[in-house]
């Protein structure tokens, strides 16, 4: 039996498989977050997947970023499922802890679990697009609203009431001048108008007193 042939030389290459480059959450990750992939396969050898240990600031220094792209593209991989987190990263003050990470492509070596691959299930959020609708609404003859009242400029047509022509007022009694001098005459119809009624003269109370009192005056005499 043959034994395996040992690769001469201590050269490494990262494997992508075109399966996982043509998936729609490879597609959608950033640049950052492609090439942040990269370096964890680069950091993958075989034996210390769910021991990765990556940080924010070897991977901006790695890729020549900032903290901040490398923060997000460190949540991007994990929210499309390609790294799970396994320990996260601690300061204390004797030293520093990285985050650990599991590549879900391959097997755990922690725990011996088979591959995830939780990529393949990434299903990207469609873009809620709101649908216009015609909010001009038909005129009709129910009764307007509120808001349409008081809207100064309301493209709702109103039908408004014409105001009536005789006025309602409240039964008074009223002295009125006729040939025999002043009497007191409680109107029958109050709500004739006042343009038909000319004889109506208002006085003051102790003139119409006096002109009652000479009345009755006369009738006794």
């Amino acid at each position: 039996m043959s034994k395996p042939r040992k690769r001469k030389g201590k050269s490494k290459f990262v494997k992508l498989d075109a399966w996982l480059i043509k998936s729609e959450a490879y597609s959608g990750l950033s640049f950052a977050a492609m090439a942040l992939y990269t370096q964890f396969l680069m950091r993958y050898d075989g034996f210390n997947n769910g021991r990765i240990g990556f940080g924010c600031r070897e991977a901006a220094t790695a890729l020549n970023s900032n903290r901040d792209t490398m923060s997000k593209a460190f949540k991007q991989l994990e929210a499309h499922g390609f790294i799970e987190t396994k320990k996260k990263s601690g300061f204390s003050v004797k030293n520093r802890l990285t985050a650990e990470y599991r590549l879900t492509a391959y097997s755990c070596d922690v725990t011996g679990q088979l591959p995830t691959k939780e990529f393949m299930n990434w299903v990207p959020k469609k873009k809620q697009q709101s649908v216009q609708t015609d909010t001009q609404s038909a005129h009709t003859d129910s009764k307007p609203t509120k808001s349409a009242l008081s809207a100064p400029h309301s493209q709702s047509r109103l039908t408004v009431k014409p105001k009536s022509a005789i006025s309602q007022s409240v039964q008074t009694d009223t002295y009125i001048y006729n040939h025999r001098g002043y009497d007191p005459v409680r109107l029958a119809t109050p709500e004739v108008p006042d343009n038909l009624v000319p004889q109506i003269v208002e006085l003051p109370i102790h003139e119409i007193q006096a002109s009652l009192s000479q009345f009755r005056s006369k009738r006794t005499a």
